[in-house]
């Protein structure tokens, strides 16, 4: 069972003032040269991806606060350009950025791809007052089923071919709105991150509107999903890779996990 009545930010991050001052720690072994200028690069990434995109948090959540140090550790400087899940690739394909950050390899066809840095871990949750827990994939062929966008694509196979039998499927953008229809029984069960439910049920208006609903159960029915950089070239690729093969090395990839608390996203 999930509660939602804990705060992710309590449980799951060092302070907030801590974690900003170890961070720069972990970028001053490989510092570049002074009299190197960085070269700015493009990187689309979801506008709203908590934790592992946050505005306002320091470094920016995991996975921006890795591809930022990769790019620094090759040269460049990461130069963010948010946009809707969805249109990651498409950002890349017509020239609006140069990296994809936060993709599979199914969608990025055609495009240079980076080794895998993150692992998402997908979840299917019901309400457990009201709904029974999902035993199997074909469950999701009944009742109010939300997912976020290219959910479908994503998982294929036996989940595609229960959700396309749905009538009452849908995928939306908004995690934080996938919440509360779910709290408020507006659809039965939720296809989600973990570490994303975690953070969205220790928001104030999620906390508020689904803290007197009971529990939330977790059906782990969906396999995870290993992430990685598109990009436009193979050159800029090569350095993004480089910067993070140094990470591995000098052990400053694995501490980023640590310091957000994320070590299960590890690849």
């Amino acid at each position: 069972m999930v509660s939602p009545s804990r705060s992710f930010l309590r449980r799951c991050l060092l302070p907030v003032a801590l974690l900003a001052g170890l961070l720069p720690a972990l970028v001053a072994e490989d510092e570049p040269s002074s009299a190197e200028a960085l070269v700015e690069v493009r990187v689309a990434m979801a506008d709203s991806k908590p934790p592992y995109i946050v505005e306002g948090l320091p470094g920016g959540g995991v996975e921006y606060a890795l591809a930022e140090e990769a790019l620094r550790r090759g040269g460049y400087a990461l130069v963010p350009v948010f946009v809707g899940r969805a249109d990651l690739v498409g950002a890349v394909r017509e020239g609006r950025a140069a990296v994809a950050l936060g993709v599979g390899e199914e969608e990025a066809e055609g495009l240079a791809l980076s080794p895998g840095f993150l692992r998402y871990r997908y979840t299917v949750v019901s309400m457990a007052l009201r709904t029974e827990p999902a035993e199997e994939l074909a469950d999701l062929s009944e009742g109010g089923v939300l997912a976020f966008p290219g959910a479908r694509d994503l998982f294929g196979g036996e989940y595609a071919e229960a959700v396309e039998a749905n009538p009452d499927y849908r995928e939306t953008a908004s995690t934080e709105q996938q919440l509360l229809e779910l709290c408020l029984g507006i659809v039965d069960q939720l296809v989600i991150d973990r570490f994303s439910l975690e953070w969205y049920l220790g928001e104030p208006r999620v906390n508020q509107m689904c803290g007197n609903q009971g529990e939330l159960a977790a059906a782990d029915l969906l396999s995870s999903q290993i992430v990685q950089a598109a990009f436009a070239d193979e050159e800029l690729r090569d350095a993004f890779t480089r910067g993070l093969l140094s990470m591995v090395e000098d052990g400053s990839f694995r501490e980023l996990f640590r310091l957000y608390r994320l070590q299960a996203a590890l690849p």
